[in-house]
This record gives C-alpha cells, sequence and structure tokens, in this order.
C-alpha cells in the first residue's frame, strides 16, 4: 500500500462510498415519488412506502457527504488563497464543465433549446444549474469559501461543551423549526413561525452537517452513547419521517415537501446517527473497489442524472412496478457511471482531475 492509501481514513472511505450510494439511489426512487409526494398520482401504501424509503434512505447520502468534509477539512490551518488554490479553483472549473456539459444534453436529447444568454447566467452561478442534481455545486463551493475560517473559529472551541449554544441555536433554527413549519402550514396557515435570529454565518443547513462531521468524526461527540442507543435513535428519527410524509400523504396535502428535504428532523437525526455508526465501527482495510469507488465518488454523482434521463427515455420499462423501475434505474446507472470511469481513472488521469475531480 502506498503513501497516498496509507493516508486514508477506512471509515471514510466506507462511508463515502454509501454517500454516494445512497445519493444514486435517491435519484432514482425520486423520478417514480416526486409525482405522487406533490399529488399530481396516486398508488397504494405498499408502493409507496417503498419508493418513500428509498428515497428517505438515498436523502443521507448529502448529510455524509458534508459530514466526511468537515470531518477531513476542519479543525486545521488553512491559508485561504492556498486552500482555494487548491480545493476551491478544481472545484469551479469541474463545474463549470459540467455546467456546458448538461446544457448540451438538455439541447439535444431533451430538446430544450439553446440559449446563449441562460448558459452564461448558469456559469456565473446566477441562474439554477439545468440539471437537478447541480444544486450541490454551488452549494459546496460556498462551503469550501468559508471552511479556512470556520475551522479557525472550531480550532477555538477546545472543549465540545463550548459549541453547546450555538449548536442548539443552529438545529433549533435549521432543523427544528423547517420540521414543525411542514405540519403548521397544513393546520394553521395563518400563522407564521419563522425566527428572527440569523445565524446563517454558520452556513445554514448545510454547515451544520459540516460542523457535525467535524464534531463527531474528530472530537467524538457521540462517543459516550452506547451502539444501541445509536441504532434505535437512528431508527426512531427515519420512523418519524416516514410516519409524518405518510400522515400528510393520506390527508392530501401536498403543500411542502420539506420532511424529505435535509432540514428534516428526521432526515437530520438518522444522518448523525449513520455517520456516528461508520466512525466508530471497526472497519477491515478496504478492497480495491471500495478504494476505487470512494476516490471516484464524485465522478458517479456528476455522471449518473445523465445517465438517468437517458435510460428513462429509452429504456423500456412502463409495463413494470414502479418499485422494480427505480430499482433498475438505480442499477442501470450506477453501472454506467462506474463503467465511464474506470478507463478515465486508469488512463486518464489529467481528465480525471479536472472534470470528475478523482481523488
Amino acid at each position: 500500500m502506498n503513501n497516498i492509501e496509507r493516508k486514508r481514513i477506512i471509515w471514510i472511505d466506507y462511508a463515502r462510498v454509501f454517500a454516494v450510494v445512497c445519493v444514486v439511489m435517491c435519484h432514482a426512487a425520486e423520478t417514480y415519488y416526486r409525482p405522487i409526494l406533490l399529488g399530481e398520482a396516486q398508488t397504494g401504501f405498499i408502493q409507496w412506502f417503498l419508493l418513500n424509503f428509498l428515497f428517505m434512505v438515498g436523502r443521507l447520502g448529502v448529510p455524509l457527504f458534508l459530514g466526511i468534509t468537515g470531518v477531513l477539512m476542519l479543525g486545521k490551518e488553512w491559508e485561504p488563497f492556498s486552500f482555494y488554490r487548491k480545493y476551491v479553483i478544481p472545484m469551479i472549473i469541474t463545474t463549470e464543465i459540467w455546467i456546458f456539459i448538461n446544457y448540451i444534453f438538455q439541447w439535444k436529447v431533451q430538446n430544450e433549446g439553446f440559449f446563449i444568454g441562460r448558459l452564461l447566467r448558469e456559469m456565473l452561478f446566477l441562474k439554477d444549474p439545468g440539471l437537478s442534481h447541480m444544486w450541490y455545486m454551488p452549494m459546496i463551493i460556498g462551503m469550501y469559501l468559508i471552511i479556512p475560517f470556520l475551522s479557525k473559529m472550531m480550532m477555538g472551541f477546545t472543549q465540545n461543551k463550548s459549541f453547546l449554544i450555538p449548536g442548539i441555536l443552529a438545529v433549533f433554527t435549521f432543523v427544528l423549526i423547517p420540521t414543525v413549519e411542514v405540519f403548521r402550514r397544513e393546520a394553521f396557515p395563518g400563522v407564521g413561525l419563522k425566527p428572527q435570529t440569523d445565524v446563517k454565518f454558520l452556513g445554514g443547513i448545510y454547515g451544520l452537517y459540516l460542523i457535525m462531521g467535524y464534531m463527531i468524526g474528530r472530537r467524538k461527540l457521540l462517543k459516550r452513547i452506547h451502539t444501541g442507543w445509536i441504532f434505535v435513535v437512528g431508527i426512531a428519527g427515519m420512523g418519524f419521517n416516514i410516519a409524518g410524509q405518510y400522515f400528510l400523504y393520506s390527508h392530501q396535502y401536498y403543500g411542502s415537501t420539506k420532511l424529505t428535504w435535509y432540514t428534516s428532523a428526521g432526515i437530520f437525526v438518522c444522518a448523525i446517527c449513520v455517520f456516528e455508526l461508520f466512525r466508530r465501527n471497526e472497519w477491515e482495510i478496504p478492497g480495491k473497489v471500495v478504494r476505487w469507488t470512494a476516490k471516484c465518488s464524485f465522478g458517479v454523482y456528476l455522471l449518473h442524472k445523465p445517465m438517468q434521463i437517458l435510460l428513462m427515455k429509452y429504456l423500456p420499462m412502463d409495463k413494470l412496478p414502479l418499485i422494480f423501475q427505480a430499482g433498475i434505474l438505480f442499477l442501470v446507472s450506477f453501472a454506467l457511471s462506474v463503467m465511464v470511469l474506470l478507463p478515465v481513472s486508469k488512463y486518464g488521469k489529467r481528465m480525471g482531475k479536472w472534470v470528475f475531480l478523482i481523488k
């Protein structure tokens, strides 16, 4: 094993593989679940539950990726400009490449037309990127811009209890209030619960996942809690989320999708528990498949959504149950992404670095 491989944190590789599997599964399930979520289609309980479950488990991917970033990037002394040159500039270049690729893809495959002004606005981050999964790129670039300063701030918290008050305030603002708001809007549409305290300097819900990743991965915040309780709380969080969504669905309330977003208390709690379980497990040194998938996870993320769109257009699956269609979409899009990345990772390392952020 070479020096680069020895520097890799074993449990981080496993967590990263799980995270990218979750992301691909999330978008595969979402393809069929979103019309149901929005009230545009109806289905029976079993199919609703299965699609919702896959979608919710898939939602754990982004929190895990942000937590991993927190472990690897926070708690270190970074010189801002050196940090930006090493990490932010390559990420911006990769994002610009994929904004252009996806725009051409939408023009040729989805027949959305070519408008140079819209393309320029997307490339200048003045408009949301065309394909839905690309929302992550401007967000993570923004997170990386504040990391040198956030990292220095976290180093000032010499004891875990120092994070208690701002941490509670952040959870209250970014998690609890948005979750309660979903049900409040259905029951009391004329009453608002928007807090007046502004703590967005922490990076919002995404900054909170970043910080929690650091606190769990580096500061061992949850190490005193028994593993059994971590399992129970994680399952309870996911159960609460699914039960809440079914309550809204069965009452034909389609006014909010926030229980499926990262501000949901159920997703937040479950993601934190899963991250801690990865951290405390005694993982074996990963084999080549795990190490390769971990290093190429960003490439899988970038490729899988166009693959799924192509499969939806050309792969005949209409006669199959929706849950089987979602499973096929997940497996085939993941496999095709890997097939593209295999030769790139071996023979086109410069391309892999700048186009797919292969590490």
